[in-house]
């Protein structure tokens, strides 16, 4: 006001200048507008993911995987729906067009798709196709992030929609540019792998649009397979790849005439009688605000606490939600699955929508909320409204007909087997045998490697083509979750329950493709469990010195593995007088160390008995060994039933290539035999190889458990004893160096000969000292020293000692110096 007095103006004068101001204003702004409508259109991408990479990381990509977004017109969809019978790059590049079904993809003119949906790998980026101002930026129960910009194009209003995206870099009201980077594509909420969701609207009351339950009240199904609101789609959309392979030219064809009215609202009391019959066209009520029922309200981060209020206290009018009104949509989504359930809406309450306030309950709710109101209330409720918005058009929509067009369960086989042949889909879990007593759990882990080559393998972490879902009955076994999209952390974690006894298989499905099945068994409160049958997994053929694993399972009555049920009796795994056996114990989780475990030769004894506690898990794993020349038999039998459950006979052979005309060849046969020495992994003794130390202590130390076990002599067994304690720490840093002939023979003395007075010197060695020469007759004498051409002159002490050649020393050792313990009782 100061300044207008200042200047001296008059009133008139100042309005005068405004409508001045607005002029100028107005046509500065329909010169930019008039070059807009010749403005630059572009693709919502600039590059996109090959096919072979869809299901990776954008970013992680190499220029092979990457390619520019292959141009699809209108014209040419029935040209790529005959290429190779509509499974071609086109077809799987662009998944969902315009008005076609979820059912069909290309099914053009069903009127279900309200845009296009372009398919690459996540994080691929996403941009502007055109200038103007963002309308929409946000997340939304059914579409995830998405993006709404509006332009002005010919004349023309329309805006794009861009929906499941990852993340959005763009704020609502912000001025943008063609090619503006505006978000990244992702598979957020209603989604099913990696895509972007492309849509041009031409009516922008809601963004992006999709049919109004007001005027099209059916279901998706209804809606594609009946032909229903085919007029409402094209009056609010437009096919957008028509729209950027014209660079817009197609608006010229469509005339938009805009004009507004308010809604009417008239509110009578009710008399006494109160209206049952209420219209399906009531939108407003009094003291209410009734515009919540065009809304999808699914929790709190969505959806305004304004909202969920609202509904808490719809459901609480309605007596179906007892808590308090507040802004926390789980303390109502209990009462919201109740109602669906009693009206039918859903089938249980694991349906995908079970707690939505989606369309169908939010017009089954406004029924029953309208009748509550009529009768509770004594409100009786009249509207009315006026359309704002036509529109009239020229344009030719092409439509397809569905035969010969392949459904999506086709499309979705193909892409399956095409996954599966690039990738390995395991699952693995601590119980190995899918048993377990009812009420406990099982974790079962997912983990999908991608082949990279013949044998390199990259974990997969992202979307898979298709859910992953569990068929299984129920009501035996629960099972979470019931399916899975995306693997996250590079695997991802199934929990089993069992419930209540009996059988059942867990099929594992992606798509419609089994890809593991598994046979699950639930065992209630039995007091006590036997097995059936014992069942022996392992070769049937060893080699003389072998000790070899093997396994053997315990059954049921209905032949099924009794992995983790703790079974009653006791069995005696009976090895009879040629073999011997050291039963390995531990706990599940651990059975691959269990098997590889080496056990100590004392360990090794003959017919023991075995329960439960005595296995890992329900598996009997031991080591046998052999004395036997030719076979040996094990039997499994019951300690008080005396009868025999399972029985083995194990063929017994010498090592390969071992000829009886060798010159130790007696001496080894018997020291392997006894289980004191032993050969190779391929079945080889390998005789003239040099012997290590770390297999000449070991050699050593099996003589004497073997002495040990031969004899009943308290003193000869606490002498052994001592001398397996001097042994056990008797620990050499070149473990594995070969040994000389003198340094073998000191070992054998120290721990094999335990008085070496009045030792007769039968044999004098030339190269020996006298003190050498004395030890050295403890094992040898004139009728059985060294083989060799030097044999009766020279030890040749710092030869390295051969392999046979330590059988034959530790042979006379053992038979000569301990022959005297063994007579004894």
């Amino acid at each position: 006001m100061l300044v207008i007095k200042s200047l001296k103006i008059r009133p008139k004068k100042i309005i005068a200048l405004v409508m001045l101001v607005s002029f100028i204003v107005t046509t500065s702004f329909n010169f930019d507008v008039n070059a807009n409508n010749k403005q630059k259109i572009i693709y919502p991408f600039k590059e996109i993911s090959k096919l072979k990479c869809r299901f990776e990381d954008f970013n992680d990509l190499k220029s092979d995987c990457k390619r520019a977004l292959p141009i699809l017109t209108p014209k040419d969809y029935k040209k790529y729906l005959k290429l190779n019978w509509g499974y071609n790059e086109y077809t799987r590049i662009y998944t969902e067009l315009w008005a076609s079904s979820y059912k069909y993809w290309w099914d053009i003119g069903h009127w279900g798709h309200t845009g296009i949906d372009i398919a690459t790998a996540k994080w691929t980026p996403v941009y502007s196709i055109a200038d103007w101002t963002v309308i929409v930026a946000k997340k939304d129960p059914s579409r995830g992030n998405i993006v709404a910009i509006k332009h002005f194009i010919r004349w023309k209003e329309i805006v794009s929609n861009y929906a499941h995206l990852s993340k959005i870099l763009v704020k609502k009201w912000q001025k943008l540019k063609v090619g503006t980077k505006i978000g990244e594509v992702w598979s957020t909420w209603n989604s099913t792998g990696n895509h972007l969701h492309f849509q041009i609207d031409l009516k922008y009351a809601f963004h992006p649009y999709y049919y109004s339950w007001k005027t099209c009240p059916y279901s998706y199904y209804k809606i594609t397979e009946s032909g229903l609101c085919t007029d409402q789609l094209a009056e609010h959309t437009l096919d957008p790849l028509a729209f950027l392979a014209s660079k817009g030219a197609i608006l010229d064809n469509i005339t938009i005439s805009k004009t507004t009215s308010k809604k009417v609202y008239t509110v009578k009391k009710n008399s006494k009688k109160s209206s049952k019959n209420i219209s399906k066209k009531t939108s407003i009520v009094v003291g209410f605000d009734m515009n919540i029922f065009e809304k999808t309200v699914h929790n709190e981060l969505n959806s305004s606490k304004d909202d969920v209020k609202k509904v808490q206290k719809i459901y609480k009018d309605l007596g179906y939600y007892k808590g308090s009104i507040n802004w926390r949509y789980q303390d109502v989504e209990k009462a919201i699955i109740n109602f669906q359930l009693k009206n039918k809406i859903i089938k249980s309450k694991y349906d995908n929508w079970a707690g939505w306030f989606g369309p169908k309950t939010r017009a089954t709710t406004k029924v029953k909320y309208l009748i509550y109101l009529t009768k509770h209330k004594n409100i009786k409720v009249f509207s009315s409204q006026n359309n704002n918005t036509q529109i009239s058009s020229t344009r030719k929509i092409i439509k397809i007909e569905r035969k010969n067009i392949l459904t999506r369960a086709q499309i979705e086989e193909r892409e399956v087997n095409d996954f599966l042949r690039n990738h390995e889909v395991k699952f693995s879990t601590n119980n190995i045998g899918w048993n377990i007593k009812a009420g406990q759990k099982i974790n079962l882990k997912l983990l999908i490697n991608k082949k990279i080559g013949r044998r390199t393998r990259r974990a997969f972490n992202w979307m898979l083509p298709s859910g992953i879902t569990f068929e299984l009955d129920e009501s035996k076994v629960s099972i979470f979750p019931k399916k899975i999209t995306h693997i996250t952390n590079w695997k991802r974690d199934i929990i089993l329950k069992w419930l209540k006894s009996g059988n059942t298989t867990l099929k594992i499905k992606l798509a419609n493709k089994v890809i593991k099945t598994i046979k699950l068994k639930v065992i209630g409160k039995v007091s006590k469990i036997y097995p059936k049958k014992v069942i022996l997994l392992w070769s049937s053929h060893i080699k003389l010195w072998e000790r070899k694993t093997m396994i053997w399972l315990f059954r049921d009555w209905a032949n099924k593995n009794m992995i983790k049920l703790p079974f009653n009796w006791t069995f005696i795994l009976k090895t009879g007088d040629y073999s011997k056996v050291c039963v390995k114990k531990g706990s599940l989780r651990n059975i691959k160390s269990i098997y590889y475990k080496k056990c100590d030769a004392s360990e090794y004894v003959r017919n023991p008995e075995v329960s439960y506690k005595d296995t890992v898990g329900w598996i009997l794993i031991f080591d046998i060994k052999s004395t036997s020349k030719k076979y040996s038999t094990i039997k499994m039998i019951g300690k008080n039933s005396k009868r025999t459950y399972a029985s083995k006979t194990i063929l017994v052979s010498l090592p390969k290539w071992l000829n009886s005309k060798y010159t130790y060849y007696n001496s080894t046969v018997d020291m392997l035999s006894k289980s004191i020495v032993w050969g190779t992994k391929k079945g080889y003794f390998m005789e003239k190889n040099n012997l290590s130390k770390k297999d000449a202590i070991a050699w050593i130390k099996n003589s004497l458990v073997e002495i040990k076990a031969k004899t009943k002599n308290s003193d000869t067994i606490a002498q052994i004893n001592k001398k397996l304690i001097e042994i056990n720490k008797d620990k050499d840093k070149n473990n594995y160096k070969d040994i000389t002939r003198l340094e073998f023979l000191q070992k054998v003395h120290k721990y094999l000969v335990v008085n070496d007075n009045n030792i007769w010197i039968s044999i004098k060695y030339t190269d020996l000292s006298d003190d050498y020469n004395k030890i050295a007759n403890t094992v040898f004498d004139i009728n059985n020293t060294w083989k060799d051409k030097f044999g009766k002159k020279y030890f040749r002490p710092n030869e390295k000692i051969k392999r046979w050649e330590a059988a034959y020393m530790l042979s006379k050792a053992y038979n000569k110096t301990w022959k005297m313990f063994l007579t004894f009782k």
